[in-house]
């Protein structure tokens, strides 16, 4: 643009130097020398006023020339300012915000599957790593804190005598039953030796050890056959008898003043051991180790219950206009106190960004920009110089 701009100034010297010489031999080339004579003196003027924007015209230090570079600490304060006052406004981003239905959108959106997958894939990694940050240490020192503080606060047998009340529904008490049970049991056969070891060595010494086998034996398989048959009967009378003492030791840790008060004895000592501190610390251990796990399998029910909700959360909003209401008003509220708080910092970040330009660099920046309509000034002054010559010369002559 610039080469066309300057071959316009170069066509209309070479046309007023030929009608200069031509201009005695016929009159009309008077009105072309005019015209090629106001439009040299028009693309001149243009190119100092197009220049001077951005350097010194022929590196002469003109005053009020190259006004950019010279003045680019204000031209960006300027720019911040005009961007805050004109763009980032109540008046001017509330009606777009209210035009654009925001929840209807975000609900569209999160109801495909894939887009709810991405959306907690990207929440997932972000507190996955967020997790690892963590310093165990710390983290086990206020599991460990808060626990304490919990527990001194709340007498602790109530809470554990609703915590086994909860369990009296009988199907959930008779699965924890089984449980326990089978748990006893295994525990038993796992131990049969170590249990064998401790019953010698307590047995009487003259006690033969043929008949220390045998009635290690016999008591080892009677319970572990009892235990058996507690797991396959529900109705076995040991069992019936421990649910029934189950069931009223519950009720007494809640009614029970003096079962209450063993509690608490117990959770002072408790509180007052360093077993707690272990505890919390393998708790918090144990509890970041499963969350870094649900984060990261794709496939874990953390991850697979999130994408539902997400799901079911953006069907309701498509249901429910109330609840559209309510979050794109709160989306209006949100944007105009970020405004209220950020639009300064957006004006500043704009002013020191371009402050930390070179120079050279902004002009480089401005004129690859908007230099090319910049060009067509200087087009444009060419002709309408050359016009306004050209009336002039035919206004003289009339």
């Amino acid at each position: 643009m610039k080469a066309f701009a300057t071959g316009l100034l170069v066509l209309a010297m070479a046309v007023f130097l030929v009608a200069r010489h031509y201009e005695t031999q016929h009159l009309w080339v008077g009105y072309l020398r005019a015209f090629s004579e106001a439009a040299m003196v028009g693309a001149l003027a243009d190119w100092f006023a197009v220049t001077a924007l951005f350097r010194h015209p022929l590196r002469l230090p003109i005053p009020h020339t190259a006004i950019i570079p010279n003045r680019k600490d204000e031209i960006g304060r300027g720019l911040g300012e005009f961007v805050q006052g004109n763009f980032l406004t109540a008046e001017v981003l509330v009606p777009k915000i209210r035009a654009a239905h925001l929840a209807d959108r975000i609900s569209r959106w999160l109801r495909h599957d894939d887009v709810a997958r991405r959306v907690v894939a990207t929440f997932a990694d972000g507190a996955r790593k967020a997790l690892q940050g963590v310093n165990d240490s710390e983290m086990s020192a206020l599991v460990g804190e808060r626990l304490r503080s919990t527990l001194e606060q709340k007498p602790i047998a109530p809470l554990v005598g609703r915590a086994l009340h909860a369990l009296g529904d009988e199907g959930r008490r008779d699965h924890a039953f089984d449980i326990v049970i089978a748990r006893t049991h295994a525990t038993l056969l796992d131990n049969r030796e170590k249990l064998r070891s401790q019953f010698e060595q307590e047995s009487p010494w003259w006690l033969p050890e043929r008949v220390d086998t045998k009635v290690f034996d016999r008591l080892f398989l009677g319970v572990a056959r009892v235990l058996t048959d507690m797991h396959a009967d529900r109705f076995h009378p040991l069992r019936t008898a421990l649910v029934a003492r189950f069931e009223r030791f519950g009720r007494d840790l809640q009614n029970d003043p003096a079962t209450i008060a063993k509690g608490e004895e117990l959770k002072v000592r408790l509180l007052t051991n360093e077993t707690v501190d272990h505890w919390a610390s393998q708790a918090w251990v144990a509890l970041r180790a499963e969350i870094v796990h649900q984060l990261e399998d794709p496939r874990s029910a953390g991850r697979v219950r999130g994408q539902q909700a997400l799901v079911a959360f953006a069907e309701r909003i498509t249901s429910d206009d109330s609840m559209r209401a309510q979050i794109d008003e709160r989306i209006e509220r949100f944007v105009v106190a970020g405004l209220a708080r950020s639009g300064n910092e957006v004006a500043d970040l704009i002013a020191t960004t371009v402050a930390r330009w070179e120079s050279a660099d902004t002009v480089e920046r401005i004129e690859n920009q908007i230099g090319r309509d910049l060009q067509f000034i200087r087009i444009n002054g060419t002709l309408v110089g050359g016009l306004a010559g050209l009336l002039i010369h035919t206004l003289t002559h009339l």
